[in-house]
């Protein structure tokens, strides 16, 4: 339901809003299944508590610009967007493979699907966010700047993690 809200907004306060409210309800999801999968439900919570705090800050911060101008503007909406539609290798992406995961394992195909579509619907909004918000120069302070490619620098790292933790326990030329 916050991501049909969300699609339907115009003003991009209110569209990140309720897409915190559907990013809060696959957070609900992850926890729910913790009872019958814990791994998977908790690194999925983990996950998408992470990325949504990070990447939707970032946006918020963001949003004090009518536009989207300049290299750090561009690059906290672009990584910020795919992180919350779950793109990888971003935090977003394991917090939603995990929920999937977890969700095949109790065999909730119908959670499944919900997850789909809300993806489906935040693409289609976020898309037409990063579509009307490039232009010209920002308007925004350093500051603002700063704060916003670190809080967004975070989503990719810890995207990353995953990552190199699986290369790091790869035995190396087969030993």
């Amino acid at each position: 339901i916050g991501e049909l809200a969300a699609f339907m907004q115009e003003d991009v306060k209110r569209m990140l809003a309720y897409s915190s409210i559907g990013q809060m309800g696959l957070i609900l999801i992850a926890f729910s299944l913790a009872s019958q999968n814990i791994q998977n439900a908790l690194i999925a919570a983990f996950f998408l508590i992470i990325s949504h705090a990070s990447a939707k800050s970032s946006l918020f911060l963001l949003s004090r610009s009518p536009s989207m101008g300049g290299a750090a503007c561009k690059y906290t909406g672009i990584v910020g967007v795919l992180s919350i539609i779950g793109m990888p290798p971003l935090a977003g992406f394991w917090g939603k493979w995990y929920l999937m995961l977890a969700a095949i394992n109790e065999k909730l195909w119908l959670v499944i699907m919900l997850v789909f579509f809300a993806g489906i619907v935040e693409a289609g909004y976020f898309a037409r966010y990063l579509h009307k918000s490039m232009g010209n120069e920002s308007k925004l302070n350093l500051r603002y700047k700063v704060a916003m490619v670190v809080m967004v620098s975070f989503t990719v790292l810890l995207g990353l993690l995953p990552i190199a933790y699986k290369m790091a326990s790869l035995p190396l030329w087969g030993w």
